[in-house]
């Protein structure tokens, strides 16, 4: 499901090489090479938002684009290091020429800097000519694919909206009251036993459901509900996800519901530590996200447990009715899909700023037979509303509920491709955006002004007049979260497991993620984006990147001993 997303990256390279000619055309008068390269991107530029929405439907479009980004990324680099070099010479040699002109020292500074300048100039002016032909071949096959001119290949414009709130504010979540007040019942009712648990009356409550019903939105519901605060006097909550290590969720656990950081690393002393903070004390513990199913390690893992109150409890959230049968010790609580009343009132919230009393009148049975093909699957309800999000063509919402992605995710089983159809409506400067996010690992906790700054960097907010970067960042950001990409969860953001799915199922070779030792590090090379998060350092990593010469970003968080159930580079 790669796609290719051309157009900010070529909106980039044309301002480089239209400032480049200004600087050239200062300094030395040579420009041709730069101009008939900036001339033949400016062509491809105007058809490139036509070819980025036909590559859906089109393999020849979708081909064209992937040799385009080829040549794309080697146009950048070498502007770059053009760039670079004028940059080095204005700044070793003009300044002072400026400054002290008639001092002959300075002058055969600046002679000599000038001369290195254009020798180097000949082999960059060669790799302009070289790519320039290979620009000229695909641009010439734009017009047999019958690409449309558009404006230039700018961004569709990102409009301010109206955001949803925390997962756990109650005005913003359906259908869920029932659910929350029959688990709330089992977490104070001191009759809960534990038949099946070696621990002291622990009770552990399974929550299971497929992806995208909201297991843990209806688990952040309960967890801060007034009476559960009140009942228990400790309360800690850890993200399991798919990387089981003892030693790390321990050291969660301990910091969740200590509310402080812990220096400890091995399992003994953590163990005996969390089974000190827990003495005595009634605690609720919530586990997020788990899918390990093997029994002697959830024994091990739980062994400090067995030190709480009488009435302690732990709700797991899980997909897997295995892991369920594994550590529940009461029946499993299996989560259901939305009624159709709560899934239109999800849907209009996401939609309409106002809800289901802001929908015009035309559009009411459309909307519904759309929420109707959602199944009452919140997050892919919540996907299409945002996708929708005060847009009143009826057209286009006659285009969702006719697509062929409803048939495509029932014959798969999978609601990817619903959510595939949401990322197809993205600008593509949004695209670029949210494909980055997969070089994180998932139930990443994301910093939005760290995000931003690493979009800024990466060259992906492009200038809309006088407006700051951070502030189109901050537009970009908030245009996401409208669209249900991410998720508030505290003071920090997440991407939903499906959502994280989607973005590496689009990131294709140019992104590389190694997050554990025994991944692959056989880098790609096409990878121009990649990360590491292997907690233990291994030269090995190095040396794998080491004829990564295309590459353009690598990620390495510091502190990757501090890599636990609540992730983020501002932590580290």
């Amino acid at each position: 499901m790669t796609d290719y997303l051309l157009s900010p990256l070529v909106d980039a390279i044309v301002g480089k090489l239209e400032e480049s000619i200004k600087e050239i055309k200062l300094m030395w008068g040579i420009d041709e090479e730069i101009e008939n390269l900036s001339s033949t991107l400016s062509k491809i530029q105007a058809v490139l938002q036509d070819a980025e929405e036909q590559q859906v439907t089109s393999n020849e479009v979708k081909d064209w684009l992937r040799k385009l980004k080829d040549v794309a990324y080697d146009a950048d680099d070498v502007v770059e290091e053009f760039a670079t070099d004028v940059l080095r010479l204005k700044l070793e040699g003009g300044n002072q020429f400026r400054k002290r002109k008639h001092q002959l020292y300075n002058f055969f500074s600046v002679l000599f800097n000038s001369i290195t300048f254009l020798s180097r100039d000949k082999t960059i002016v060669q790799k302009m000519k070289e790519i320039q032909e290979r620009l000229i071949k695909i641009a010439k096959e734009r017009h047999d694919l019958h690409l449309k001119q558009g404006d230039g290949g700018r961004p569709r414009e990102i409009k301010r909206k109206s955001l949803t709130s925390s997962l756990i504010n109650e005005s913003n979540i359906f259908g869920r009251d029932k659910d929350k007040e029959k688990i709330v019942k089992l977490l104070l009712d001191e009759s809960t036993s534990s038949s099946s648990s070696s621990s002291k009356d622990i009770s552990i409550i399974p929550i299971v459901g497929i992806g995208g019903l909201g297991k843990t939105t209806l688990a952040q519901f309960i967890y801060n509900d007034e009476r559960v605060g009140d009942h228990f006097s400790v309360r800690g909550w850890v993200c399991v996800s798919e990387d089981f290590d003892m030693c790390r969720l321990t050291k969660a656990i301990m910091e969740s519901v200590t509310k402080n950081s812990c220096d400890l690393n091995e399992i003994d002393p953590l163990q005996v530590s969390l089974k000190e903070k827990l003495s005595g004390k009634r605690f609720l513990l919530v586990l997020d996200d788990v899918w390990h199913d093997n029994d002697n390690d959830w024994q091990r893992l739980q062994s400090p447990f067995s030190s709480g109150a009488n009435g302690s409890r732990i709700i797991i959230t899980t997909r897997s009715s295995e892991v369920s049968r594994i550590m529940g010790t009461i029946p499993a609580y299996k989560l259901g899909c939305l009624d159709d009343d709560d899934s239109w009132s999800l849907f209009t919230r996401w939609a309409f700023i106002v809800g289901s009393s802001d929908v015009p009148p035309n559009l009411v049975a459309i909307g519904k037979k759309i929420v109707k093909k959602c199944n009452g699957l919140p997050l892919v309800i919540e996907a299409l509303g945002g996708l929708l999000r005060s847009n009143t063509d009826e057209n286009k919402w006659k285009n969702i509920l006719g697509s062929e992605m409803w048939e495509i995710s029932k014959m798969r089983n999978d609601i990817i491709p619903i959510l595939k159809f949401s990322y197809d409506h993205l600008p593509a400067c949004l695209k670029q955006c949210f494909v980055y996010c997969s070089l994180f690992p998932k139930d990443y906790e994301f910093d939005k002004d760290t995000l931003i700054q690493l979009w800024i960097a990466e060259g992906f907010i492009q200038h809309e007049g006088r407006k700051r970067l951070e502030d189109i960042g901050f537009e970009y950001f908030d245009e996401l979260m409208s669209r249900s990409f991410f998720q508030y969860y505290g003071s920090r953001y997440k991407m939903h497991d499906l959502i994280h799915d989607l973005a590496q199922s689009v990131s294709g070779v140019e992104y590389f993620r190694i997050k554990n030792s025994a991944d692959s590090w056989n880098i790609a090379a096409k990878v121009r984006h990649a990360s590491v998060w292997q907690r233990n350092e291994h030269s090995g990593i190095f040396e794998s990147f080491h004829e990564s010469e295309r590459l353009r970003t690598f990620l390495l968080p510091p502190r990757l001993s501090k890599f636990n159930g609540h992730h983020s580079l501002m932590e580290q």
